[in-house]
């Protein structure tokens, strides 16, 4: 069965990658795991210690003074002598659970402790065990107790699986388990004995202080990890482990595991730094090798408050994401290879200014005029200008200096026309400029 699969897959991956132990990942409420290799951590010995005091204090069961005796080939455990190094089994030793906390999040974002949810806000308490999962365009950030950071984007789950520190000197040892889609981790360096786990149904990687992306499609089957800086030792399932340096990445798919090199940061396109459109629309320059690509967008340089996101249609180098109110951004840009693996984040910076003029419309006044109506967002324009032609694009009216929505026109002769108004608004001491759709007109 798949649950037995996983889980042995769990324990294998872990001993692979320096003696570390696994996670049954399909339980929904898993039993925090512990090293069940030979890696031991090194104890002074103080005035007063006996090997009962010391696996009292500092293990998990008082009894076990009997395997440090036998460890350390101890002949009187009563009598130590100070400054003495002794190892004791990290396996064996005393734990306490710590927690992590909400530091953002944006939409939809559900969290779950077991059977009961908790209320989503800043700040919010994530102990072991608990999911975080988000819906569609939202996110959400959370610090670990090593200040430590996840970030998980729109269509993601991610568990706590282990959250916990060493009583003997407060290092924490932390394990997450991606169960869909996709997160972003900023790891701090880690303190011995304590360690940083990250793992998929296909795979599980170990770090030592390092900035990485993992993500798992269940639907697929398939898994990446994806190293922008520091490594990371990745476990396929049933695979030899492979080492991810930086700009590296490692494709899970189809029972095998490739080692790849990440696909650079997106050229930034100079158009796209002014969006003025009703939608938000970025063109990129295609890049070999990239079957789609992605966006985050912030409004501060750390993309710590990410407030939207999207992608491009496979094999389409353009992406658009929902309106914004104005203002200045940061956007992220990625390019996705078809095996799934994100490639170097590209950050951007762009003003948002929402420059569009709609409602066209034609109301008929005394003697044969017309007024010319339109609308812009509620803060208005700086001017406008109004142009109105023939059907062959000889222009009849022309005028630069329209200081409102509307202009009144004098009787024109029988015919058809078109006609169109431009809205222009200063930003940034610059003139934005936006056409809206040409409107047509029958004179009788």
């Amino acid at each position: 069965m798949r649950i037995a699969r996983l889980a042995a897959m769990g324990a294998a991956a872990w001993l692979a990658l320096a003696g570390l132990s696994g996670t049954a990942w399909a339980e929904p409420t898993p039993t925090p795991q512990v090293r069940t290799s030979g890696e031991t951590f090194s104890y002074v010995v103080r005035s007063g210690d006996t090997l009962r005091s010391i696996a009292g204090a500092h293990l998990e069961r008082e009894s076990d003074w009997r395997e440090l005796q036998t460890l350390n080939g101890v002949a009187d455990p009563l009598r130590l002598s100070v400054g003495t190094t002794l190892r004791l089994p990290a396996a064996l030793l005393k734990t306490r659970p710590v927690q992590a906390r909400l530091v953002t999040f944006r939409g939809d974002v559900r969290l779950r402790q077991g059977a009961a949810t908790t209320a989503t806000r800043v700040g919010a308490v994530i102990g072991e065990g608990a999911e975080i999962e988000t819906g569609a365009n939202s996110n959400a950030r959370f610090s670990l107790p090593d200040g430590g950071t996840v970030a998980v984007p729109s269509m993601s789950r991610v568990r706590l699986t282990r959250l916990r520190a060493y009583v003997l000197n407060g290092a924490v040892d932390q394990e997450i388990t991606v169960m869909g889609g996709r997160s972003e981790f900023h790891a701090a360096p880690v303190r011995s004995p304590g360690g940083f786990r990250v793992g998929t149904p296909l795979s599980a990687s170990a770090v030592r202080g390092t900035e990485f992306r993992i993500g798992y499609d269940g639907g697929a089957d398939r898994a990446q990890t994806e190293v922008l800086g520091g490594s990371v030792h990745v476990a396929p399932e049933g695979l030899e482990p492979l080492l991810a340096a930086p700009r590296q990445g490692v494709a899970i798919a189809d029972g095998k595991a490739d080692l790849v090199d990440l696909l650079p940061e997106p050229a930034w396109v100079a158009d796209n730094a002014l969006q003025a459109g009703g939608m938000l629309s970025f063109a990129l320059t295609p890049e070999a090798g990239a079957a789609q690509y992605r966006a985050g967008v912030a409004t501060d340089a750390g993309f710590v408050n990410v407030v939207s996101d999207g992608q491009s249609r496979p094999g389409e180098a353009k992406i658009d994401i929902y309106p914004l109110p104005d203002g200045p951004y940061f956007i992220r840009l990625t390019a996705v290879s078809p095996l799934g693996v994100e490639g170097m984040p590209g950050d951007y910076p762009f003003v948002r200014a929402l420059n569009v003029v709609s409602g066209l419309s034609v109301e008929p006044q005394a003697g044969g005029a017309r007024a010319f109506h339109w609308s812009t967002p509620p803060r208005g324009a700086e001017r406008y200008r109004f142009q109105l032609a023939r059907m062959d694009g000889t222009l009849v009216v022309d005028r630069a200096d329209v200081p409102r929505p509307g202009i009144i026109v004098p009787p024109l002769p029988s015919g058809e026309y078109r006609w169109r108004v431009m809205s222009v608004w200063i930003v940034d001491g610059k003139p934005v400029e936006a056409w809206s759709p040409p409107a047509s007109l029958t004179v009788p």
